[in-house]
């Protein structure tokens, strides 16, 4: 079993999409030195190597996984569980597969249904998707930077590959998170499924069980038209299926928000509400202030270890008079990259300006 990146010779992306493209770049940024091939169409093929993502590449994904000691699956696939399936069925022994699809729930019965017990599995999460983040985005070395994370091995046999890709990850400045894949499960049938089934009951009921007269055009462009749009999205991608693969997860979500429900009835009827809404706010108070502060904001620029290249960026940022919070070197770098983080969104805008006029180029983080 391999027990270190270095061990690792042959990686294989398996779709090239920014956030495998980026876990590539990420890799690399670790001190990976072995081949990392790329399976996707031509174009994609083509856009990843010109950014350093990949050093080979094709379309043939038996090709790609040949002889891979890391398999990444690309989050965007239109059947993930026969990708994976193929991938557990190709993949020579101690090969690591990590999956980084939306949707899961499916590795359980795709492993209980191969003879494979020398394959490892791990989940890949970010805490917090960035809406901004399409197909059509470019990959960047910096991309896990200040990100939270949650990888989740199957089995504890896959442990070791956690901490492979954890050091790996955690090197590219990511927050990582370690979950087994039902406490994984548990928390975004909570956080996520549950709401997006309560919103699709409330709109069921407002549109489905009230006379046409109280459902005006007017209502429905005020109160109903975003979140319809957004069920409707949620209809055309793969949320059906996630939820599907997590069902009982999901299943006892809905109870613990049933008998939640039934608790608070009975707080219409004792008059308690006021003070179960404010205890909620004083705890959610709390929680709020162990994080990191509002509204601060980051920039990486990339020195090239020239020490000039920095004094052009002091000179810069006191000529447009900004502040800056404090500079920290980015951890894995050799060539001079430097986090630079702002008190708040102008400080960062002004910086990003200055910075790129002085023709110093910056990636901001947010």
């Amino acid at each position: 079993m391999h027990s270190q990146l270095s061990d690792l010779r042959r990686i294989c992306l398996w779709g090239l999409d920014p956030v495998a493209a980026s876990i590539g770049l990420a890799i690399r940024r670790s001190g990976f030195r072995g081949t990392i091939y790329g399976v996707d169409d031509t174009n994609a093929v083509k856009r990843a190597w010109t950014h350093g993502c990949i050093n080979d590449g094709g379309a043939n994904s038996q090709v790609g996984i040949k002889n891979a000691d890391l398999v990444i699956l690309s989050r965007y696939c239109t059947n993930p569980r026969d990708r994976l399936a193929e991938a557990l069925d190709s993949a020579q022994p101690d090969c690591i597969l990590l999956e980084t699809s939306a949707v899961k729930g499916h590795e359980t019965v795709v492993f209980e249904s191969s003879t494979r017990n020398d394959v490892h599995y791990i989940g890949f999460h970010m805490v917090q998707d960035d809406p901004a983040l399409t197909v059509a985005c470019n990959p960047s070395p910096f991309f896990f930077e200040s990100k939270a994370i949650i990888l989740t091995p199957r089995i504890r046999a896959d442990y070791p590959a956690y901490k492979i890709l954890a050091g790996a990850f955690e090197n590219s400045g990511a927050n990582v998170i370690a979950m087994s894949p039902q406490a994984f499960h548990e928390r975004v049938a909570l956080m996520d499924f549950v709401p997006d089934l309560l919103d699709f009951v409330e709109l069921e009921v407002a549109l489905m069980s009230n006379r046409d007269d109280k459902i005006t055009p007017e209502y429905l462009g005020i109160r109903l038209k975003e979140r319809l749009d957004r069920l409707a999205d949620l209809h055309q991608s793969s949320w059906h299926d996630a939820i599907v693969g997590t069902r009982d997860a999901v299943d006892q979500q809905l109870a613990v928000v049933e008998q939640a429900i039934q608790s608070i009835r009975e707080n219409l009827r004792a008059g308690s509400l006021r003070n179960r809404v404010a205890s909620l706010l004083v705890q959610a108070e709390y929680l709020q202030g162990q994080g990191s502060p509002a509204g601060d904001l980051e920039l990486v620029v990339v020195t090239g270890g020239d020490p000039k290249t920095m004094e052009r960026i002091s000179k810069a940022l006191a000529e447009a008079h900004v502040n800056i919070e404090k500079i920290e070197q980015l951890r894995g770098e050799t060539n001079g990259a430097y986090k630079l983080i702002m008190p708040d969104v102008e400080a960062c805008s002004r910086a990003a300006s200055a910075l790129k006029a002085a023709g110093i180029d910056t990636e901001q983080l947010v």
